[in-house]
């Protein structure tokens, strides 16, 4: 008769938490050879053999089913759904660099700010989201407007510090509406005239023409960066600091 160990032994031999084990024989991936007359699971070499593929299969990311399918025979084509494995752990590998990437930027825009929660949601799906929100936008304008929208021709390093500066913008609006600073307040209009030069020093009058005719709220996986009530307050006061703009240009004339 073969040796057989109690679960509390077998589970020290393999390195394999006993609540694990349990879990593996209710599951029925991994049944005890047999049980003592007070029913206490025992465990042989054959469930050693059989534990090492459970193992080895999970350390390939097989699924707690896909296990069981393959211990209970089903072993077909195994070598191609290795494959296949690997081809997933390969997809799962991008994303997750991707995501590094994406905390990474977020890390060095917002390092100086103590943004709202939701402003920082925004900002790491505008991130996310940006190579399709880039082919969307080359169907809607020319390619030229595309590239300065999306800081193309401009150094990472360039890019970082002028998304920081956007982002300072939009905290220092954000608590201004905080203060119940209304959108006419000299200082919320200042804030708001500093981030319409920082668009216009790249955006030229003639391509802002075009941009206008773009329905936002049609671009793929679009996300508004800001809360509504911001977003609201923000477009308020712009349109108070364009009426003003345009009436002093008008006196000035």
């Amino acid at each position: 008769m073969s040796e057989r160990y109690t679960v509390g032994t077998f589970a020290k031999m393999t390195g394999v938490t006993e609540r694990t084990l349990r879990f593996y024989d209710r599951k029925g991936i991994l049944v005890p050879s047999a049980r003592n007359e007070q029913g206490h699971r025992l465990y042989t070499k054959d469930n050693l053999h059989q534990l090492q593929k459970i193992v080895t299969l999970k350390y390939v990311n097989y699924s707690l089913d896909e296990i069981s399918e393959f211990l209970h025979g089903d072993t077909r084509d195994f070598r191609e759904t290795l494959m296949m494995q690997k081809q997933m752990l390969e997809q799962k590998r991008d994303e997750i660099e991707m995501i590094i990437g994406t905390i990474d930027r977020v890390e060095k825009i917002v390092e100086d700010e103590e943004l709202d929660s939701e402003v920082l949601l925004g900002l790491i799906h505008s991130i996310q989201y940006e190579k399709a929100q880039k082919e969307w936008f080359a169907t809607q304008v020319s390619p030229s407007i595309v590239k300065k929208v999306f800081l193309e021709d401009v150094s990472t390093e360039d890019r970082i510090i002028f998304e920081k500066r956007i982002m300072s913008f939009i905290q220092d609006i954000t608590i201004c509406y905080e203060q119940g600073l209304p959108p006419t307040d000299p200082k919320v209009q200042t804030k708001i005239k500093g981030l319409q030069d920082m668009f216009e020093s790249l955006i030229a009058p003639e391509d802002m023409v075009e941009l206008e005719k773009i329905d936002l709220d049609s671009t793929p996986m679009f996300y508004p960066l800001l809360p509504s009530h911001i977003e609201d307050y923000l477009q308020e006061a712009s349109k108070l600091l364009t009426n003003t703009l345009k009436k002093d240009g008008k006196d000035n004339g």
